[in-house]
């Protein structure tokens, strides 16, 4: 996901449900988290203002069954979904 740019995040609170809105070479893609139980978007933009995405990795599954999808801004900030579902893009 180096370098996509990052457009959207859509959270539909009743159901738990996140919708990260995507580009990659000029085409819209959608990456969807299910079960979701935390959600952090920090927006500080300590290295400056960027909309890309520098790098991001999801984890095993923990104990509940739940994984993390860590990703790395190329502004510095981290956002972190923890969801029981996640369905990605394909090139993830």
């Amino acid at each position: 996901m180096h370098d996509w740019q990052l457009l959207n995040i859509f959270f539909d609170w009743k159901q738990g449900v996140v919708i990260l809105e995507l580009v990659e070479y000029k085409e819209i893609i959608e990456l969807r988290a299910t079960g979701v139980i935390d959600l952090r978007i920090p927006r500080h933009r300590e290295w400056g203002p960027s909309v890309f995405i520098n790098e991001a990795a999801l984890s095993d599954r923990d104990k509940s069954g739940n994984m993390t999808l860590n990703i790395g801004m190329q502004t510095g900030d981290k956002l972190k979904i923890t969801a029981n579902e996640f369905v990605l893009p394909e090139g993830f």
